[in-house]
């Protein structure tokens, strides 16, 4: 009786790993377009209705002239504005918090070091704004304690506002970063995407056009003593050449953030919510008071640096829903330093890969060119060699600048091109 031997069974690993990197190359051209699609229903939608009546303490009727006309009741909101140090547009970013059009919050300003020049700043402003409900909180650290506060972790944001989250009036706190500058009818949006269901409402990072209002006069205006123009020009000539520079390197830098937050930033963090995964970045945050304190308040996240993720983690594990503003929130930082944006980006990867470690193989294989060499590489393979992977790399590359200018173009909400060609 003839015994029949089994052939070896040969696995194509080659095949194996090309199948996979052409599965995910595809998967992830579905989330460049669900990123465009949510982006462009989502984003800067007109307010249909008024914010929602909330079960909160302080509520208000509007009034139109002399006449009772459309009265809404709207829910009163507490903003913490958490500073350190000054930039040059710190005051128009604070500013912007005292024009806002929703009718009752107040906004409590903390500041860590009353010899702060941020205090200075904060202090002009509740001048200007006497009708605006404001307060200067002045948290001074001193070794272990703090005056006016306790320092309750490591964490300094919260330590900062922490003061004030105590003495927050209002059920629906806003937590807003220094750089972040405030459209007048952000607030509102935010007020109204805060529905029975959600706990949290969140601005999706985005820049200000910072080309113009970060530039600095190439020189500086000629002296009264001075009679010649030209003499001034050739006096302050060196001057004028580094002042020049300095522009252009701001203005690059401020183009660089613009499409890093406004293409693969803003893809991810879009296709976050649309799904309901966790993407809270803790720039500008609107949440209900009374879920926090559920946990213990903020004191319950000081010991997190990453304090937002772990927050809206909490949140999400009690049946509430995250969502994103209609509005980004817009970064408005005074000077542009290419280092410094590489070392926050450096510093937000590492948080990521403390928390989500599989986040370090696959942020790699998002990017435009790895991602391209890959599936290229695969297309060739499993085509026996019929399709020229150098065609297929430049297609690819050409169909990903196309959908982030797109994306792009969503995110600021008019055309780019006279911005992209300020370069």
């Amino acid at each position: 009786m003839m015994q029949l031997i089994p052939t070896p069974m040969f696995v194509d690993y080659d095949i194996l790993l090309a199948c996979g990197l052409l599965f995910f190359w595809c998967g992830y051209w579905l989330v460049h377009i669900s990123a465009i699609c949510y982006g462009k229903f989502h984003l800067y939608r007109k307010l249909e209705k008024e914010p929602p009546v909330q079960s909160v303490p302080t509520l208000i009727s509007l009034e139109n002239g002399s006449a009772r006309k459309n009265i809404k009741q709207y829910p009163g909101v507490s903003i913490l504005k958490p500073l350190v140090g000054v930039d040059p547009n710190l005051f128009v970013n604070l500013s912007s918090y005292f024009e806002m059009e929703y009718p009752i919050y107040e906004v409590l300003i903390c500041v860590v070091d009353p010899h702060d020049p941020a205090a200075m700043v904060a202090n002009r402003l509740l001048e200007m704004y006497p009708s605006v409900d404001a307060k200067l909180f002045l948290v001074c650290l001193c070794k272990s304690f703090y005056i006016g506060g306790s320092k309750v972790g490591v964490n300094p944001k919260i330590n900062n506002v922490h003061a004030a989250y105590q003495a927050a009036k209002y059920s629906l706190i806003l937590i807003s970063d220094s750089s972040i500058k405030m459209k007048k009818d952000t607030l509102s949006d935010m007020v109204d995407k805060m529905s029975d269901k959600v706990a949290i409402v969140h601005q999706i990072p985005f820049t200000c056009d910072r080309i113009d209002n970060s530039t600095e006069p190439a020189i500086s205006p000629p002296s009264e003593n001075v009679t010649d123009p030209s003499l001034f020009l050739q006096l302050d000539g060196k001057s004028q050449f580094h002042s020049q520079t300095r522009l252009q390197q701001r203005r690059f830098v401020a183009t660089l953030e613009k499409v890093f937050f406004g293409t693969a930033h803003a893809r991810v963090y879009l296709v976050a919510d649309l799904v309901g995964a966790i993407c809270h970045t803790g720039m500008s945050t609107l949440l209900r008071k009374n879920v926090m304190d559920e946990c213990g308040g903020l004191q319950a996240f000081a010991g997190y640096l990453a304090e937002d993720y772990f927050m809206a983690k909490f949140i999400v594990s009690r049946g509430w829903r995250t969502t994103i503003s209609g509005y980004p929130g817009l970064q408005n930082n005074g000077g542009s330093d290419l280092r410094k944006f590489h070392d926050r980006l450096r510093r937000w990867v590492k948080l990521r890969i403390a928390m989500v470690p599989h986040t370090i193989i696959l942020e790699p294989l998002s990017e435009c060119l790895i991602l391209g060499a890959c599936a290229a590489w695969s297309a060739h393979t499993l085509s026996g060699g019929s399709i020229d992977p150098y065609a297929f790399y430049m297609v690819h590359i050409l169909v990903w600048f196309l959908l982030d200018w797109i994306l792009l173009n969503i995110m600021q909400v008019y055309s780019i091109k006279n911005y992209a060609w300020s370069l």
